[in-house]
């Protein structure tokens, strides 16, 4: 009597909720994976300029804290997620040892790569409990180094 040839409602309600369910899960690993090429990128970019600030200092006897110095050429057009300033050098004490920072926001953590004496690290402040969450996970470091600025930890990258 009846013509079957469709879905019945409660089929249709199945397959959403099930494509529901497979976003959910699917779509913060996928997050996370371009989350961590980003931060890849980030690492690449400040070991082009650590190599540069060698060089510089080299030539010059001190550090600079100017990209434009550099005989390399930085992009520092931040990826999608970064902050506006990508990459900024600054002269620390009377050693003049520069800086590279590469800050990254995740929801409520804030951190960022730094490049401190050749070394990188992941930085946040003492008390952010998200953002020292987050620098644990991707160091793979339980310590943090609280001696290279008051009220911040450094995770050194291995």
């Amino acid at each position: 009597m009846f013509d079957k040839n469709g879905f019945t409602l409660i089929e249709l309600l199945v397959v959403v909720l099930i494509i529901g369910v497979l976003a959910a899960i699917a779509v913060p690993q996928y997050n996370k994976a371009v989350a961590r090429s980003r931060w890849g990128d980030a690492q690449i970019r400040l070991k082009a300029v650590a190599t540069a600030e060698q060089s510089y200092w080299l030539q010059t006897g001190g550090y600079t804290t100017n990209l434009g110095d550099l005989d390399i050429s930085v992009d520092t057009t931040p990826p999608k997620n970064f902050s506006a300033i990508a990459i900024h050098l600054y002269a620390e004490g009377a050693a003049t040892q520069s800086h590279a920072e590469y800050p990254y926001g995740v929801s409520s953590a804030w951190a960022w790569i730094t490049l401190h004496d050749a070394r990188l690290y992941c930085g946040t402040a003492t008390g952010n409990a998200a953002g020292n969450s987050f620098c644990k996970a991707e160091t793979g470091k339980t310590a943090c180094d609280t001696t290279l600025e008051p009220g911040y930890c450094f995770y050194p990258f291995s």
